[in-house]
């Protein structure tokens, strides 16, 4: 109940360093007070603090009130100026006069951290002209995404731009059944993206749009309210050439601010068509200041947007690695529960091109362990990896499927394949690696090989990198593993054959198939961006108790548990 905190242990504390700083000018607040304290839900206790008259520039304040709420001392104490006179008239200054500051440790002193808040609270309400136009632009984001975040007119614009600080003409399309505005740099950029997502505009459904990149970030104060407050930033050229009878126009701003780049959209709002037309033959008679003006005088619709291009998706900017990365080429042979939780691990690292090779199809018991869903069942696992990979991450600049065994392959795909950077053979067999072996020593210049596969009950999982004519014949020894970590006697139903039919399963999970991933895809990307330039081997080893356990033997050589081991060959 509120005002019962007031006999919590954490209240004396509070009130012994309020008396101790401000002695004389504080107080508690009463149930009548507090009820009203709608900017903090829940609030349980609070205090007032009187200021005298220059302690703060911010000005008609006279008092902050101190609030807690029902999970203090594990929360932030808050502090509220109710005579603030608006959100966005001072920067961290909330709706109801709630200052955002910063957090104190929790495990500190309660009467400590109220102190600490009030100093806070002190600064933020001297800032200097300068001080508070800094704040703003440095939160030019939030604050323009504040006052769109009411208009329910407000589209969702997700950007493809990239961040180079030019202004520009750029294209859009408007999805009107998800009421979202996609924008891009060009129409390649943007039909590849749309494809992925299953749309196939037609060239009238793409039109011109405009970037502008500002100088500085505006304030909440210079943020634009109609159309003319755009259009005058725009040259009459570009403003004829972007506005169009009938349809809306999104105009994209973007800036520096001193935590990175931002895109914010105006959406500048069209009459309806057959209002501008009228009177003329046509909308090509219309002059050009008639359809211009037709868009000055009618309120613009802030629009949040919302970066999805591959710089941003990856890193957000800050991976080195992302440039390189993006224009890799990777072939995964073997798209089962590895080979295709492989690759989306390497489309979430970035890699932007993919070869999937596989003649199978999606089985009921397969989604227990594979990143394949019942959605797919029935589709081969090659076409519906690739169909995964381009609805995730639309983003992606390439996905080939190829539903057939590697011994199938044409000349031509075949001569695709070799122009990647790395093959993956993950979980196939014995005669699919040892034919891919043969076929890429036979290139002058062979893509690295990654094999991988796993152990009984995967426990124990192999990565292997070769480089050059470097053959994986060399790691088997009539048809066996050279460096095997476990034997296995046939009584120990590593494999269980199905019933009804004549196909065999190992009985293991995706928990503990994902280590041997993760160490595949790991040594896949260690290649690309060349961390691994030699050929090598990486082991990961489970529980090896576990061997015993299930019947298995654990062949001399490793001790270790739950961990990775790096060979060289």
């Amino acid at each position: 109940m509120i005002g019962e905190a007031f006999s919590a242990p954490y209240v004396a504390p509070i009130e012994v360093a309020l008396e101790d700083q401000l002695p004389g000018v504080w107080r508690r607040l009463t149930t009548e007070e507090l009820r009203p304290q709608q900017p903090l839900p829940r609030v349980r206790a609070g205090w007032r603090v009187d200021l005298i008259t220059g302690d703060v520039a911010y000005p008609g304040i006279d008092h902050f009130l101190l609030l807690i709420d029902d999970a203090f001392p594990n929360s932030q104490p808050r502090v509220v100026t109710p005579q603030a006179s608006g959100e966005y008239s001072w920067p961290h200054v909330e709706s109801g006069g709630l200052l955002c500051l910063k957090s104190t440790k929790v495990p500190k002193d309660p009467g400590q951290r109220f102190l600490q808040h009030i100093r806070w609270a002190q600064e933020l309400l001297n800032f200097s002209e300068e001080m508070r136009r800094r704040e703003f632009e440095r939160e030019f984001f939030t604050y323009w995404s504040r006052k769109c975040s009411n208009d329910s007119r407000s589209p969702t614009v997700l950007s493809l731009l990239t961040p180079d600080g030019t202004s520009r003409e750029i294209v859009a399309f408007a999805d009107i059944m998800d009421k979202r505005v996609i924008v891009a740099d060009d129409k390649a950029t943007l039909r590849a993206w749309l494809r992925n997502n299953g749309k196939n505009p037609s060239d009238k459904q793409i039109f011109p749009s405009w970037l502008e990149w500002l100088t500085r970030p505006w304030i909440p104060e210079e943020f634009p309210e109609n159309g003319q407050d755009v259009i005058k930033i725009l040259s009459p050229e570009v403003a004829s050439r972007i506005l169009y009878p009938g349809r809306h126009c999104p105009v994209v701003f973007g800036a520096e601010t001193a935590t990175g780049k931002v895109f914010v959209a105006t959406l500048l709002r069209s009459a309806k068509k057959k209002d501008i037309v009228k009177g003329f033959r046509g909308v090509s008679r219309v002059p050009a200041k008639l359809v211009v003006d037709s868009f000055a005088g009618r309120p613009v619709i802030r629009c949040t947007v919302h970066r999805v291009d591959g710089s941003w998706i990856h890193g957000r900017d800050h991976d080195p690695e992302f440039s390189s990365i993006s224009k890799s080429k990777v072939v995964i042979i073997g798209c089962g529960a590895i080979g295709a939780s492989v690759a989306r691990l390497l489309a979430q690292a970035g890699v932007g091109g993919f070869t999937l090779v596989d003649s199978d199809c999606l089985s009921p018991p397969n989604t227990s362990r594979h990143v394949l869903g019942q959605q797919f069942l029935n589709k081969k696992k090659a076409v519906a990896t690739a169909e995964m990979l381009e609805k995730d991450f639309p983003h992606i600049a390439s996905t080939v499927s190829i539903p057939t065994r590697f011994d199938a392959l044409s000349s031509n795909q075949l001569e695709k394949l070799a122009n990647s950077d790395v093959i993956v053979s993950a979980g196939i067999d014995y005669e699919g690696d040892m034919q891919i072996d043969r076929w890429r020593r036979t290139l002058p210049k062979p893509p690295v090989h990654v094999c991988t596969w796993t152990e009984e009950f995967a426990i124990v999982g192999h990565a292997i990198a070769l480089f050059g004519q470097e053959t994986l014949s060399d790691a088997f020894n009539e048809e066996q593993v050279r460096f095997r970590l476990t034997d296995w006697p046939e009584e120990s139903r590593t494999s269980i054959v199905v019933a009804g039919c004549e196909n065999v399963f190992q009985p293991h999970g995706a928990i503990e198939l994902q280590y041997t991933v993760n160490t595949a895809a790991g040594l896949v990307l260690d290649v690309l961006i060349g961390n691994v330039a030699t050929s090598l081997r990486r082991v990961w080893q489970g529980d090896l108790d576990e061997v015993a356990k299930r019947g298995g033997t654990l062949l001399p050589g490793s001790t270790d548990s739950h961990c990775v081991k790096e060979y060289s060959l």
